[in-house]
């Protein structure tokens, strides 16, 4: 599949996005910021969004790229789930703009994002360090000390 990204940072406002009509088919859907360290706990907000998709009989028609965690039970459509580096700390889909191609080959299980080089380059100066979002307590800990998902999403001592 190849088509427009329309960005989202959370589940939430795609999954409102959806209800009002606003995705088209072969669109693909990016939710950013979902995964261990951009949302500690991994709030699995994207797997609204696949249930959306599904109820308005949008799953084979639309596709969701996230950093996030999604259950099991979301097997609907084409679905490439815990991105990782994850946008949070400033991996590739931190630089995804609504608008820009991106290329799912299943088969070749490839993702691409379809921007040359020297524009990334320039949205990452642009963006500067990524800056995570504050939490305190425990949330913060796990924050501060999680692994990426490629390692499991587990803690490592402080």
């Amino acid at each position: 599949m190849t088509g427009p990204a329309v960005v989202f940072e959370n589940g939430l406002p795609a999954t409102e996005a959806l209800k009002r009509g606003e995705i088209k088919a072969g669109e693909i859907i990016v939710v950013r910021g979902d995964g261990p360290k951009g949302s500690p706990g991994m709030g699995g907000s994207a797997g609204s969004v696949l249930f959306a998709l599904d109820a308005l009989g949008l799953s084979a028609e639309i596709g969701l790229v996230t950093d996030g965690q999604l259950s099991g039970l979301c097997n609907k459509g084409l679905t490439v789930a815990e991105v990782s580096p994850e946008a949070a700390i400033g991996g590739p889909l931190s630089l995804v703009e609504t608008g820009d191609t991106i290329i799912i080959d299943v088969e070749k299980r490839q993702l691409d994002l379809d921007v040359p080089a020297e524009v990334l380059d320039q949205r990452r100066a642009d963006r500067g360090e990524p800056v995570l979002p504050k939490y305190k307590g425990y949330l913060a800990i796990y924050q501060r000390n999680v692994q990426p998902m490629s390692k499991g999403a587990v803690l490592v001592e402080e």
